[in-house]
């Protein structure tokens, strides 16, 4: 094998794992988690990193994160440097492929079926709450 020489495309390749076909990136939470348009979170592969010269972190293969359903809809935990949120997957969903971005704290997703384990983008809606006015 040649010698690897290192640019600013290779760190990013070296930084984050590829995200799988038909997944989009959660917001937040880029080069770690994905997400597809079912509703379906997942890890991202994490490339071999060199800390030391002698320690070395296996490459970690993505997979599918499972989720818990709660009486108003199905959660799933994300966690990054040993912090962890757990989140409603319907509100990910919204906001990694309608919204694009952090959803505003006022917003809230509305299932439209009235069915909250249907998870799918097709039945999702953004209710966004008014301030009231002092």
């Amino acid at each position: 094998m040649g010698r690897f020489t290192k640019t600013a495309a290779d760190e990013v390749i070296l930084k984050y794992g590829s995200v799988p076909m038909g997944y989009r990136e959660i917001p937040g939470y880029e080069g770690h988690y994905a997400i597809n348009r079912a509703g379906v979170v997942r890890s991202i592969d994490s490339p071999l990193t060199v800390y030391h010269e002698r320690r070395r972190r296996k490459p970690r293969k993505g997979k599918e994160l499972s989720q818990k359903k709660h009486r108003t809809g199905h959660t799933v935990k994300l966690s990054v440097g040993g912090e962890a949120h757990e989140f409603y997957v319907a509100r990910l969903l919204y906001m990694t492929w309608e919204h694009g971005a952090l959803l505003p704290e006022n917003s809230r997703i509305r299932h439209i079926n009235g069915d909250v384990y249907d998870d799918s983008l097709d039945n999702l809606r953004l209710d966004v709450k008014e301030k009231a006015p002092n």
